[in-house]
């Protein structure tokens, strides 16, 4: 999907999908998350909360990564989208 990108100030641009953060916003208006609350997995990190590595799922798979090393690629540079969903960023 393309990707709209902006200039912060000379030396930061941000580049985010202008599909992806609607749908976000539409996913927290009817709570999509909430379900997802009670899930609990061992992580060998605690920088993320489970909820936090489940959304990065879902949206790396409405994004259309075929693997997860291309969470890197496409959302990790999407900060504006991340923070929609309480992270600075997402996981890579």
């Amino acid at each position: 999907m393309k990707s709209i990108s902006f200039k912060l100030d000379e030396n930061k641009v941000v580049n985010t999908s202008a599909w992806l953060v609607s749908l976000i916003q539409f996913a927290n208006k009817v709570n999509f998350f909430d379900a997802f609350k009670s899930f609990n997995l061992k992580m060998k990190s605690v920088n993320y909360s489970n909820l936090n590595r489940l959304q990065t799922l879902v949206v790396s798979i409405v994004m259309g990564c075929n693997y997860t090393s291309d969470i890197n690629e496409k959302l990790v540079p999407d900060t504006t989208t991340a923070k929609l969903l309480g992270m600075d960023r997402f996981p890579d």
